[in-house]
């Protein structure tokens, strides 16, 4: 029976699991490092489990570097798992470094269908760690002599054993397998179990043809037939590497094999019929398949697409008002809600737990103290709470400066945290938090705090402000000094910090998502960074606003208040247009100068107002009022970007198409100028 597959086919499902694995492995061993004795072997376990499962399927797909290092792995954990050995920092130094390799060599596949990255430092370093130095040849230990022999003779042996199995030699094994029913790939499973017993024997028959196991056309189970010359334990080991199957049965010599297999088919096309015909009378039932996996240029297809339909739904709406059609108007009612139900749920299906991206920092936090010399106890919060895709895939890397600024500027070395009455050990938390129509990430110290006088003497020093300007400056104020473009506190340029980038761009990415930055800081108490996010950026909430008769879109999610201001009110300082609010300085835009817009009177539209309407807006500089002729309704936009010849223009984040067919601006308050 020929198992000749293209294994491409399941390329993905590989790359996926693996990735999912990999995560698993290193927060095992970050949780290794801190747990007591009764927590650790749990852990150490989860980390055996993740990297056995990699190497089982690595070795099922010839991702032969991978399966060698994952077993090397192994070995290491075999001394932690037996109490041979101790667990260190030293230890889960290396065991993380493999992990590291481990991603490189499957971002390697991923891009390339191959794992040919050279492995042989990390394995030396492994050798080393496990007491195999490099004097140490093959024939200094019996153990080591037998894997290099079978390893060199192994298409020998495999070619034998095919001969042998062919001849009708060894033992024939009726063998049962269940595969776990949440699992998402049985095909793959399957495919990969048949390819296991493969490779340590002949498989005569299997139930039902091995053409529908591999097309998932089977329950969650299946019978394989086995020639092969191993015990039956052997062959329950070599089933171990491959994941999700919940239980396996192996019989004794089978015999009348073909009569018995014919036997079984039959009575399996019975069964098959029998679930055909129950389905077909109990469509109440839920299916079996419960979840699909979508790709995501689909998913936007159909946002857009909703988007659409919100776009034409506004229209119909504003038809059915106009002309008093009552018929339209009772049928929009309907067709609102369906449409606002849809464009909810394709809204969910675009969320994904932000578990998938703050499972990645531990590491990357352990490496950066590590190698500081400091030490620091990392907490995760919220990581159920879910972000669209988009949205979550641009935050990566503001939460990665934000990381790499409290480990770097933030938390002392422990010795100078002892000297200020503090724990040795620093605490950093990254979080997340669901909020009324936006959630908030915060990367919170207990570190030394933000001291804004000397954030001052910086920005003078390297050229940003003059003396007298940041003189000026509220301490909440000065800490924003620290967004401007080649800002930087540290006095060298490392690999961590000093370039003066890190948070421009945690600004910038933040606000093109729609949201904005807030710092929290207290001398001797830590600093903590706040990013608001909304939660998509496809469809938003937004207020509509009237300048000179033209209407323009400001998002929801930065609007604060919107107040009524009288002339008198607005003055101005040092060139600043502003006004007071609350015993606070509210910076002012006057919208109509900013793009260049008259009112009726075609004499400057405000200069003759008594009052004005004032939208007040936050970003991340702090708040300013928006000076309009009117705010007019809040209303669900769809967002559509500007074209190449508009972006970056000053204030304009896009447009969005109203029910009348207007094209109307939506301003980017981030990028709006003072006047």
């Amino acid at each position: 029976m020929s198992t000749e597959i293209d294994l491409s086919q399941y390329l993905n499902a590989f790359l996926e699991e693996t990735k999912e694995h990999l995560q698993a492995f290193t927060q095992a061993l970050i949780d290794l490092e801190d747990a007591d004795e009764e927590r650790a072997v749990e852990v150490l376990n989860a980390a055996f489990r993740a990297a056995h499962t990699v190497k089982g399927m690595s070795a099922s797909m010839d991702f032969m570097n991978m399966e060698h290092l994952c077993h090397s792995m192994e070995d290491l954990m075999d001394e932690l798992r037996s109490g041979s050995r101790g667990v260190t920092p030293e230890l889960i130094d290396m065991l993380l470094e493999c992990s590291t390799k481990l991603e490189e060599l499957t971002i390697c596949i991923e891009d390339n269908g191959n794992d040919d990255i050279d492995v042989s430092e990390v394995l030396s370093e492994l050798d080393k760690v496990k007491g195999n130095g490099e004097g140490e040849t093959a024939e200094d230990k019996p153990e080591k002599k037998e894997k290099a022999d079978k390893d060199e003779g192994k298409s020998k042996q495999d070619s034998e054993k095919k001969v042998e199995s062919e001849e009708g030699k060894g033992k024939t094994y009726e063998i049962n397998i269940s595969v776990n029913k949440s699992c998402d790939f049985k095909g793959v499973r399957s495919f990969l179990a048949l390819k296991t017993l493969a490779e340590i024997g002949k498989i005569v028959k299997t139930v039902p043809s091995q053409e529908d196991i591999e097309n998932e056309k089977f329950g969650f189970k299946f019978k394989v037939i086995l020639v092969t010359e191993i015990s039956d334990d052997e062959i329950k080991d070599a089933l171990a590497s491959v994941a999700d199957l919940e239980k396996v049965e192996i019989s004794g010599e089978a015999v009348e094999v073909e009569a018995e297999v014919a036997e079984q088919e039959k009575e399996q096309k019975k069964k098959d019929l029998k679930s055909e015909v129950a389905k077909s009378k109990d469509k109440g039932k839920e299916a079996a398949v419960k979840s699909v996996r979508i790709n995501i240029d689909k998913l936007d297809s159909v946002s857009n697409l909703v988007g659409e339909l919100v776009i034409n739904k506004s229209r119909l709406i504003q038809i059915g008002r106009e002309h008093e059609i009552e018929e339209l108007g009772s049928t929009m009612a309907v067709v609102e809600r369906t449409i606002s139900d849809l464009q909810y749920e394709v809204t969910q299906m675009r969320m994904i737990p932000v578990e998938h991206v703050f499972n990645r920092f531990p590491k990357l936090v352990r490496d950066l103290y590590r190698a500081q010399g400091k030490e620091v106890d990392f907490i995760l919060k919220g990581k159920e709470i879910e972000l669209d895709r988009t949205v979550l895939d641009e935050i990566v890397d503001p939460i990665v400066h934000l990381l790499r600024n409290a480990v770097d500027h933030g938390i002392e070395l422990p010795e100078g945290r002892e000297k200020a009455g503090k724990n040795r050990k620093g605490r950093i938390a990254l979080a997340a938090k669901r909020e009324t129509g936006h959630v908030t990430i915060s990367v919170e110290d207990d570190g030394k705090g933000m001291d804004p006088d000397i954030l001052r003497e910086k920005a003078v020093s390297k050229g940003l402000l003059l003396t007298d300007e940041v003189a000026k400056l509220s301490d909440e104020d000065a800490f924003k000094l620290i967004f401007m473009p080649g800002f930087s506190t540290a006095e060298k340029t490392t690999a961590v910090s000093g370039r003066g980038v890190g948070m421009e761009v945690v600004k910038t990415r933040v606000e093109a998502l729609g949201g904005f930055v807030d710092i929290q800081s207290e001398m001797g108490n830590g600093t903590k960074m706040v990013l608001k996010l909304p939660l998509t950026t496809a469809i938003i909430q937004a207020l509509l606003i009237d300048v000179c008769n033209k209407t323009y879109a400001i998002p929801l999610s930065n609007v604060r208040e919107i107040i009524s201001v009288l002339k008198n009110d607005i003055k101005t300082i040092q060139g600043a247009t502003v006004i007071t609010l609350r015993g606070s300085i509210l910076p002012l835009v006057m919208v109509q100068s900013l793009f260049g817009l008259f009112g009726n009177d075609n004499n400057g539209g405000h200069n003759h107002k008594d009052k004005f309407v004032v939208v007040v807006v936050e970003r991340s500089e702090g708040r300013i009022g928006l000076v309009v002729d009117t705010a007019l309704e809040q209303q669900e936009i769809v967002v559509k970007p500007p074209d190449e010849h508009m972006q970056g223009a000053t204030g304009l984040g896009g447009f969005t198409i109203l029910g009348d067919g207007c094209v109307v601006p939506i301003l980017d308050i981030a990028s709006l100028t003072l006047a």
